[in-house]
């Protein structure tokens, strides 16, 4: 049986690939102490990608209650967060798989500071729903062609939500550009999903599908579980509110 095995840094295009290549030398300079301390404590890079849903997790709880320059802070701790993660991988031993797991907290996070935007009425909630269901079906489909070794276009575009949220919550900037970025993202998310479901289904019959769950530790599952859970129950609680309101 062909044994599976991940492409390199998971869900990323070649040019992905090679800006991650040389970020990821730079991030290693920057966070050395801190990762340093964290592998001599035996920390795991997967807890440490979970530690960044609960940053996003504490960030939308607090929406609607704490000041924007508060909520740009956490923002900012979970951007740290979020490169530790892959640091603290590199340092203590690289595991591909384990770039399922930083992808998948990627993902439950996102979602998390999509419905911080939508309850704070920065972006109109429906743009926030296709956003995130798209940046969903490109993690998936573009682990899928990249998994079957396809050429295809990923564009993931977090950075158009994270950084226009820094300027307006701790720079001042309007809230309007919020929206552009959201819109932008938007179209280049088209053109990837385009890319990448086009290519599988022009080579659907030898598109395999790996078993990635029995990659995972039981604890990776377990925070996976719940954090997908309280994802989904917050969302369909927001849209509740909408409906009645």
């Amino acid at each position: 049986m062909r044994q599976e095995r991940l492409p390199e840094f998971g869900v990323y295009s070649s040019f992905e690939v090679e800006l991650k290549k040389k970020y990821t030398k730079w991030r290693g300079y920057l966070l050395l102490p801190l990762v340093s301390i964290l592998a001599s404590l035996g920390i795991h890079p997967d807890w440490v990608s979970f530690s960044g849903w609960v940053t996003a997790l504490v960030l939308y709880l607090l929406g609607g209650t704490a000041s924007y320059a508060v909520l740009g802070w956490i923002t900012i701790v979970y951007i740290l967060l979020d490169n530790l993660d892959g640091a603290l991988a590199e340092t203590v031993g690289k595991n591909d798989w384990g770039q399922i797991v930083d992808n998948f907290f990627d993902l439950t996070s996102l979602w998390l500071i999509l419905l911080l935007l939508a309850r704070l009425s920065l972006v109109p909630g429906s743009w926030l729903f296709v956003l995130g269901v798209a940046y969903a079906l490109i993690l998936v489909g573009g682990f899928l062609a990249n998994f079957n070794g396809l050429n295809v276009l990923i564009l993931r575009v977090r950075i158009l939500v994270l950084v226009p949220f820094l300027l307006v919550a701790l720079a001042g900037f309007p809230d309007s550009i919020l929206k552009y970025a959201v819109a932008f993202g938007l179209l280049l998310q088209l053109f990837s999903i385009l890319s990448i479901f086009v290519s599988l289904a022009i080579n659907l019959k030898r598109v395999r599908v790996p078993r990635i769950l029995a990659r995972m530790s039981g604890s990776t599952r377990a925070f996976g579980i719940l954090a997908l859970l309280v994802d989904l129950l917050l969302c369909a609680a927001y849209v509740i509110t909408q409906v009645r309101s």
